[in-house]
């Protein structure tokens, strides 16, 4: 959790709850390596997924927003 924790530059407060949150709902495993805890995702489409949705929002952010016509369904 260190890592995330200066990686991210938050608080390790906020940083237990994310992980047990994504823990509860069964999206990271947990394991023990003596003092630390290892945290990995349980299925690796999870990080495509969110890799998916970053680049997506920066796309948007950007203003390169779609254009689609207003009957297409997606």
């Amino acid at each position: 959790m260190s890592t995330i924790v200066k990686e991210l530059d938050l608080e390790q407060s906020t940083v237990s709850h994310q992980l047990s949150l994504l823990k509860k709902h069964q999206l990271v495993s947990v394991e023990r390596d003596g003092k630390r805890i290892l945290y990995s995702l349980r299925d690796p489409h999870i990080l495509t997924i969110v890799e998916m949705a970053y680049n997506h929002g920066s796309h948007v952010l950007k203003h390169q927003g779609h254009h689609y016509p207003s009957n297409q369904l997606l």
